[in-house]
């Protein structure tokens, strides 16, 4: 199951930080598949979702994960890194702020 880590507000520092740290320098490494799990996080039906499903291909199954916290955040990017997953960005949906918080899950706890 997923469980939010922590939140941060992000700046150039940190991104900076966070790209240099996740950039390995064998370029045959670059791309890799942390674990078997395929996760879906959040989407759009008629509003912004919040919902994590992780799938198992090993066992064919679907897990319902840890909702994000904050479901009016749309228009963000996810990405990996080891067995972190970030949701990072995007916007406030009913007031189009733009989002600079950094929303981390560890996909082994």
């Amino acid at each position: 199951a997923l469980s939010l880590q922590k939140k941060c507000k992000l700046n150039d520092n940190k991104i900076r930080s966070l790209i240099y740290n996740a950039l390995n320098p064998n370029p045959k490494g670059l791309s890799r598949r942390p674990t078997a799990a395929m996760y879906v996080i959040g989407g759009y039906y008629w509003h912004p979702l919040s919902e994590v499903h992780v799938w198992d291909p090993l066992t064919s199954t679907w897990v319902q994960g840890t909702e994000m916290p904050d479901h009016t955040r749309e228009s963000y990017g996810v990405t990996s890194l080891g067995p972190n997953i970030y949701v990072t960005g995007g916007y406030r949906t009913e007031s189009i702020e733009a989002l600079d918080t950094v929303w981390m899950y560890n996909s082994e706890k």
